[in-house]
């Protein structure tokens, strides 16, 4: 078990974990109060210990969720960027350090925090849009398919929002497992935003349908004192959960 504490006047959430050489990496959302904005920092894990990389991400916006994905032999990662009102992709030019924009795969959209994953011989695109002016975006569940992960070109679900209900419908990690794959998303409390989360299971997912199944909960009770949780990612063996203090 190790806990990263958040540095002074910054606090960190958001972890998604790659591994590369038997080593792990954790990239989290690192918010710095100073500039009132987050950008994305990674740390290196190892079994008992934990040693601060460095920034790898900024611009001149928010940036948080930084979801990763592999796709030919190169690794991209889709932060949450809603106040550009895009969804961007980033290459990594050099791991895990070095991180260029690729390109905007979707314009003119209030979205934040994008899974994007390989099933069935599509990608699909799992993102929560908030389509009217109340800035929530913690209600509607909106799905596309394409190609490739890379394109423009993204299909949109007929039954879009797949899921619209503020107390499931936000994103809070991604788990793949051989075919099968896992939504992690939040649950919202009365005035408090991520109480808790839940994991749950895609059973069916297509350009026309979707539907997902709960397999358990998780509640802020893992520590003593703390008040919620929004964000649980799983890879190679490391689980990473954030909390509210």
């Amino acid at each position: 078990l190790i806990k990263i504490p958040n540095p002074p006047n910054r606090f960190l959430a958001d972890p998604f974990i790659w591994q590369k050489n038997g080593i792990h990496y954790c990239f989290v959302e690192d918010f710095h109060y100073s500039k009132n904005k987050g950008c994305i920092s990674v740390f290196k894990i190892t079994r008992d210990n934990y040693e601060e990389v460095e920034v790898v991400l900024e611009e001149n916006f928010h940036l948080s969720y930084p979801f990763l994905f592999n796709y030919k032999n190169d690794l991209y990662m889709c932060p949450e960027t809603h106040e550009a009102e895009e969804i961007r992709l980033y290459k990594c030019i050099e791991f895990p350090n070095k991180w260029e924009y690729l390109k905007t795969i979707m314009l003119n959209v209030s979205a934040v925090d994008t899974n994007i994953f390989e099933k069935n011989g599509r990608w699909w695109l799992i993102t929560n849009i908030c389509s009217g002016d109340l800035k929530d975006h913690s209600s509607e569940l909106h799905i596309f398919s394409s190609d490739n992960p890379i394109s423009t070109e993204w299909k949109p679900n007929k039954q879009n929002p797949v899921i619209f209900d503020p107390l499931i419908g936000r994103n809070g990690g991604l788990i793949i497992d051989n075919e099968e794959v896992y939504r992690v998303r939040q649950k919202q409390g009365f005035n408090l935003y991520g109480e808790a989360l839940e994991v749950a299971k895609i059973i069916k997912l297509s350009d026309e349908e979707y539907k997902e199944e709960k397999i358990f909960k998780v509640e802020p009770k893992f520590f003593s004192g703390i008040n919620g949780t929004h964000t649980y990612n799983y890879k190679n063996g490391l689980l990473t959960i954030d909390y509210l203090k």
